[in-house]
């Protein structure tokens, strides 16, 4: 009986030992399973007269989330798995759809929106607390054309009306490509210095040329409408790679000796800058 208690005793004393060096996982978060991430969308790159959108979405590894506020301007998403974590931001503009990574604009006579995207691609792990910051960008660039006409018919222009060829008609906001060859009309007003402007928001343009077209129209008919042909390419070769700051391009047609005599190439534009209050 002894000898049997005696081996009782052992054997519970070993359990006990065992026991006690059983430790329970230590875990760094209240979410040991999943990873969380914060985002911070930074604003700073974008042309100083603009106001930031008020509301952004999301897109995480596939999931949408819709109408994120601004301010703040850090929001904490459901957690995820460990593994790599992909995330597109962008507001909503007026005249621009975004499908999957593709933006596509449409040129109408009202000015596209302002649009803003950012990417993030990191690799995130479980039981871990992510704060990213993802920068945004400017994705739509203002171009303003002015002309002046010279010469003693030139009051009688009514209107001036114009397409702009080799515009980009969608973004990949995953690379930054610029496609869809497009054009974009232009209509354009007088100004009190005699000057005529038109005034355009732009996705991008084309690696090709960039061509404008205009229709310059009399009253009565008196002369018949002039066609005015213009190569924009050189003067737009780096439109791209500065959205965030306001184009201007100005040119003169001069009247010729016979009449006012528009028909042709207009090829020395100038670059001016865009008065403060224009990009709207």
């Amino acid at each position: 009986m002894r000898t049997q208690k005696s081996l009782i005793t052992a054997i519970g004393a070993a359990v006990l030992l065992t026991a006690c060096d059983v430790k329970d996982p230590i875990y760094e978060t209240a979410h040991p399973d999943k990873a969380r991430v914060t985002l911070t969308a930074d604003w700073m790159d974008m042309d100083p007269n603009l106001t930031k959108p008020t509301k952004y979405t999301a897109v995480i590894n596939g999931a949408e989330h819709a109408d994120i506020p601004t301010a703040p301007e850090s929001h904490t998403f459901p957690d995820m798995d460990s593994g790599n974590c992909i995330a597109y931001l962008f507001n909503e503009a007026e005249g621009i759809s975004i499908s999957g990574t593709t933006a596509t604009a449409t040129y109408a006579s009202i000015p596209i929106g302002w649009l803003f995207t950012g990417k993030l691609a990191e690799t995130v792990d479980a039981d871990k607390d992510y704060v990213f910051t993802v920068p945004m960008k400017q994705q739509v660039r203002q171009l303003t054309l002015v002309i002046t006409p010279e010469g003693g018919s030139t009051d009688r222009i009514e209107t001036i009306t114009a397409n702009l060829s080799g515009v980009a008609g969608t973004l990949d906001i995953d690379n930054d490509t610029h496609g869809s060859p497009s054009d974009a009309p232009l209509t354009f007003t007088k100004g009190n210095d005699e000057k005529w402007s038109a005034t355009v928001r732009l996705l991008g343009v084309m690696d090709s040329e960039q061509k404008l077209t205009a229709i310059i129209s009399f009253t009565d008919g008196n002369p018949a409408d002039q066609t005015l042909d213009s190569d924009l390419t050189t003067m737009l070769t780096n439109f791209n790679a500065d959205k965030k700051t306001p184009l201007t391009l100005s040119s003169t047609v001069v009247e010729t000796p016979g009449g006012l005599e528009l028909t042709g190439t207009i090829s020395d534009w100038i670059l001016g800058n865009v008065e403060s209050g224009n990009a709207e």
